[in-house]
């Protein structure tokens, strides 16, 4: 009888701190029974009775609900992270009840009510190590003893508003999140005391407020992750990349790489686990191992979502071009059709730098994601591929709309000039970076293709050959890269350049001899001696004696006319002039 009035009011307590407890299942028979009926590993070896190891009615701690636990003042790492709005303090209030046992500090049969010299013998003396011995280190688990507020809301532009979550999710008093916000000691009806079920992150979701993930692939993906756990060391629990969602990336406890909970140390295994041919359709992994690729695997520990990426150490990442929280599949290959440069579906809430060489939170056009990388940033310690009359290593620079010449990804050419372009190309198109920098097996079809400038077998990471030797036999291959853009049969004819042919086919003089593909700084040139792309590769092209010294000049004399004084291929040319 006495046992029994225990126990009423031991309940009595728990309503107190829960009053919705009563809507919910029994603590029996879950891993929170540790009586010695409990199912677990620990548990106790003749102790019948269940609440005790957490409530007690009569000589308890003094604190609700009738604790029975004595709590010390540990001092817990905790979690930090650089995208993070919240001011993140020491575990306090339930929280601090859930680790008396979860820290795996504590012995479990070490009970208030009980004499210290007397605990409940336990088959093991603290919670055995695992997923639920969370340790002192809490630096690897999803932050608690933080305030949810309007506050915090405002700052952070991707969490709902407080006002506006679940009920099913109390905070504490001050809107402090705990332990208890997420889960519900009592009720295991939906696995590891979950208040809300996590199918497809709902539990999640409930807060985090990601910009564009309800209509990215990895929330909407079918592809089955059965047979091969995301995770080789951990099973996941569901058989869908969409319905196992955020877990597919991210471990909410003891997470391998701690800052933003990923389950990879390595950036780029979080993506790479997937998206090596095993589960996402395309083969990435193998495209970034090519001759010419963006070498994710070289870098480590260097990127930051918050970084300023014109003053960030060299890395290229994964997450650098990509957001996996909003990333579509491109189903249509935007290469090699003229557009207005935008970004493409894989790209969406992605940072960048605009053509003024400011920072911009979500990139509207493919090249300001580019120049994250390939502009202002000096850590790159970039070295121009080919020796160049006017040299220049920012991308933003060459492409500058004001420049002599440019090939037009910021903005469209109005160079009548250029005759040569196939349908639907016309003067006036605009290009993208992709459209010469992309894997090789682009535009391919769906069953080998794969778009993206991950990796190419074509230097540097180009999509087709272009040969910049010094006497190249021209052919559809040597310039297969001009030629997707450019009709051979026009550039052979003589319809622009009145020696084309000459130079080319029976000279062997390659197009970047005389052509820079990106364009010419106006800083440091004029319209009148670098129009048309006209860049002398310095190794191929020498200087010429004339009337006014050795130099290298080129000269525009109007439409198809021009002069050059050079020596190129052992021909000394001094003010040679041409024109149609």
């Amino acid at each position: 009888m006495k046992k029994r009035i225990g126990h009423i009011l031991i309940v009595a307590g728990l309503l107190a701190w829960a009053p919705q407890a009563f809507a919910q299942q029994s603590v029996v028979g879950s891993p929170h029974d540790l009586s010695v009926s409990g199912p677990g590993d620990a548990h106790a070896l003749f102790e019948e009775q269940v609440c005790i190891f957490c409530h007690a009615p009569h000589n308890a701690t003094g604190q609700t609900p009738l604790w029975n636990r004595e709590m010390p003042p540990t001092h817990y790492r905790i979690y930090r992270s650089s995208t993070t709005d919240a001011r993140i303090d020491q575990p306090s209030g339930p929280s601090k009840m859930c680790l008396s046992c979860h820290d795996g500090a504590l012995a479990l049969g070490l009970v208030a009510s009980r004499p210290a010299n007397e605990p409940i013998v336990m088959s093991r003396r603290t919670i055995p190590p695992g997923p639920a011995d969370l340790t002192q280190d809490l630096s690897d688990d999803h932050p608690i003893g933080f305030r949810f507020d309007r506050a915090l809301f405002n700052k952070d532009g991707q969490l709902r508003n407080p006002d506006l979550i679940s009920k099913e999710l109390p905070m504490g008093v001050h809107n402090e999140v705990h332990c208890t916000t997420c889960h519900d000691p009592h009720d295991n009806s939906l696995g590891d005391f979950l208040r809300i079920p996590d199918r497809r992150s709902a539990i999640c979701l409930s807060c985090h407020d990601l910009n564009g993930w309800e209509s990215s692939s990895h929330a909407l993906s079918p592809k089955t992750v059965s047979g091969r756990s995301v995770d080789p060391r951990e099973k996941l629990p569901y058989h869908t990349v969409a319905d196992n969602a955020c877990t597919n990336c991210h471990k909410i406890h003891s997470a391998t790489e701690p800052e933003r909970l990923l389950r990879f140390r390595r950036e780029e295994d979080n993506c790479l686990n997937c998206h090596n041919g095993s589960i996402a359709a395309k083969n990435i992994d193998s495209e970034i191992r090519k001759p010419s690729a963006h070498p994710v695997q070289r870098f480590n520990g260097r990127h930051d979502p918050d970084e300023d990426p014109r003053l960030a150490q060299q890395h290229v990442e994964c997450a650098d071009c990509h957001n996996p929280h909003a990333s579509q599949a491109q189903i249509v290959s935007q290469s090699n059709r003229p557009g207005l440069g935008q970004i493409s579906a894989t790209m969406r809430f992605v940072s960048g730098i605009d053509r003024s060489g400011r920072p911009v939170e979500n990139s509207r056009f493919e090249y300001e994601v580019c120049f994250k990388c390939h502009a202002d940033n000096g850590s790159r310690n970039a070295r121009p591929a080919i020796s160049r009359d006017v040299t220049e290593v920012n991308t933003r620079m060459q492409f500058q709309p004001n420049n002599p010449s440019y090939h037009p990804v910021i903005a469209p050419r109005s160079n009548n000039d250029v005759v040569s372009l196939i349908s639907p190309w016309r003067v006036g198109s605009m290009v993208r970076c992709t459209d010469c920098h992309n894997s090789d097996t682009s535009g391919q079809g769906s069953a080998i293709g794969v778009n993206g400038p991950h990796g190419s077998i074509y230097r540097p990471l180009l999509k087709a050959n272009y040969s910049t030797n010094e006497y190249v036999t021209e052919s559809p291959r040597a310039y297969a890269l001009c030629y997707q853009c450019h009709d051979r049969s026009s550039i052979l004819g003589d319809e622009s350049f009145p020696l084309h042919n000459v130079h080319v086919s029976q000279g062997r003089a390659s197009c970047s001899a005389c052509h820079d593909s990106h364009g010419i700084n106006r800083m440091r040139a004029s319209s009148r001696n670098h129009s048309n792309l006209i860049n002398f590769d310095r190794s191929i092209v020498r200087p010429a004696s004339g009337a006014l010294g050795a130099r290298v000049e080129y000269e525009d004399l109007g439409r198809y006319s021009g002069s050059c004084t050079l020596v190129c291929h052992g021909v000394t040319h001094v003010r040679f002039e041409y024109g149609r």
